[in-house]
C-alpha cells in the first residue's frame, strides 16, 4: 500500500538522539500509511549506524538517504525530495522528538477535512537542559531559549496563521508542521536561491503561501536545545545576511511583494541587529546601518500608502 504520509528526517551527527527521533515516529498510532525518510548530512559520529539497525529492523517503513559529505541542509532537503511518498510531509528534526501519539493523525486529519490550509502545525516543549550558562554576548544569542519551556512562551501565536505573519518572522516550530506536497515545494527545491541557513524559514514561507496554516496549542513535541545544533554553529553575521537575502527575494515574488511592509520591516530589523553587533566588523556595521535607515523609512512610507488605501476604502464603502 503507498503511503499517505512521508516523514522528513534530517540528521548530522545526532547519535545521541537519533534512535529517540526514530522511536517516536514509530509509535505513532494512524490508520494510514507512512515512510520515515532519513536524510543524513555526512555526519561522522555513529548517526548512520544506528539508522541502519532500524532501517534493517523496519525495512518497509525506514528509509535512509545518506550524503557522504556534509553539503548542507539545502542539498539534504533536495534529496530527500527525490524520493518521498504521499501527499503529506512531516518534519522532524533527528535531534528532535514527538510525545504524542496521535500527533500525526490529528494533524492529518485536519488537513484532510480543511483543504483551504496548506499546512498545520503545534507548539513545542524545549529542553534546553544541556546548554551551558550564557557568559557573553555571544553565548547570550546561542542561548537565547533557555529559560523558556516551550515556543509558546517565545513567540505568540493565533489559531490561524496568515503569510503575512511568516514573513515577519513568526517562528512555525520545525519539527511540528505538516503541509501538503505540491509544485510550489518542487519549484523551492529547484530554484537557484539555495539558502543554508534560515532554510524552515524560507520554507514554511513556501508552504503558506497564498493559503493560511493551522495553529494546535497543544505540546507534541520536545525541542533538544543543545550546542551541537546547526543553528548554533551558524555565525550571527553569516545568518542575519541570508535572512536578508530571503527578504529581497519576496520583493521579486509576483506574491509576496504585495506585502512589502512587513518585508521591508523585517529589512530594518536584520540590519539593524548586524550595525549593533559588536562581533560583526566596523565597516559591515556602518553600511548595515545606512540599510536600517533606507528599510526603515521605506517601511514608514509603505505603511502610510497602505493606511490611506485602506482609508479611501472604507469611505469609499461607507
Amino acid at each position: 500500500m503507498s503511503s499517505l504520509l512521508s516523514v522528513f528526517m534530517l540528521t548530522r551527527n545526532h547519535e545521541k538522539f537519533v534512535a529517540a527521533a526514530i522511536m517516536s515516529v514509530l509509535e505513532q498510532k494512524v490508520n494510514f500509511e507512512y515512510t520515515i525518510l532519513v536524510g543524513d548530512d555526512g555526519s561522522t559520529d555513529g548517526t548512520v549506524d544506528i539508522i541502519k539497525s532500524y532501517c534493517k529492523k523496519y525495512p518497509q517503513r525506514i528509509k535512509l538517504f545518506a550524503l557522504s559529505e556534509n553539503r548542507g541542509i539545502f542539498e539534504n532537503v533536495k534529496n530527500l525530495y527525490l524520493h518521498y511518498e504521499g501527499i503529506y510531509l512531516a518534519n522532524l528534526d533527528g535531534d528532535d522528538y514527538w510525545i504524542d501519539e496521535n500527533k500525526l493523525q490529528m494533524q492529518v486529519d485536519f488537513l484532510e477535512a480543511h483543504p483551504e490550509y496548506n499546512g498545520c502545525f503545534h507548539d513545542m516543549k524545549i529542553d534546553s537542559s544541556s546548554m551551558p550558562v550564557a557568559t557573553d554576548d555571544e553565548s547570550s544569542r546561542i542561548n537565547a531559549k533557555h529559560g523558556y519551556e516551550s515556543y509558546s512562551q517565545l513567540h505568540t501565536y493565533t489559531s490561524n496563521v496568515f503569510p503575512y505573519q511568516v514573513v515577519d518572522r513568526l517562528i512555525i516550530p520545525t519539527s511540528s508542521i505538516i503541509y501538503r506536497n505540491g509544485a510550489h515545494l518542487m519549484d523551492l527545491v529547484q530554484s537557484d536561491f539555495r539558502p543554508n541557513y534560515s532554510f524552515d524559514w524560507w520554507l514554511n514561507l513556501a508552504i503558506v503561501k497564498n493559503s493560511k496554516l493551522k495553529y494546535f496549542p497543544h505540546q507534541m513535541g520536545v525541542y533538544r536545545d543543545h550546542i551541537h545544533s546547526t543553528t548554533k554553529t551558524v555565525g550571527f553575521t553569516l545568518k542575519k545576511q541570508t535572512n536578508i537575502l530571503i527578504l529581497k527575494s519576496l520583493l521579486q515574488d509576483n506574491y509576496y511583494q504585495h506585502f512589502k511592509k512587513w518585508i521591508f520591516k523585517g529589512l530594518s530589523r536584520e540590519y539593524n541587529s548586524l550595525a549593533n553587533d559588536s562581533t560583526t566588523d566596523q565597516g559591515t556595521r556602518l553600511s548595515a546601518n545606512f540599510s536600517y535607515g533606507w528599510y526603515a523609512l521605506k517601511m514608514a512610507i509603505s505603511t502610510f500608502l497602505e493606511n490611506h488605501r485602506n482609508m479611501n476604502t472604507r469611505n469609499s464603502t461607507g
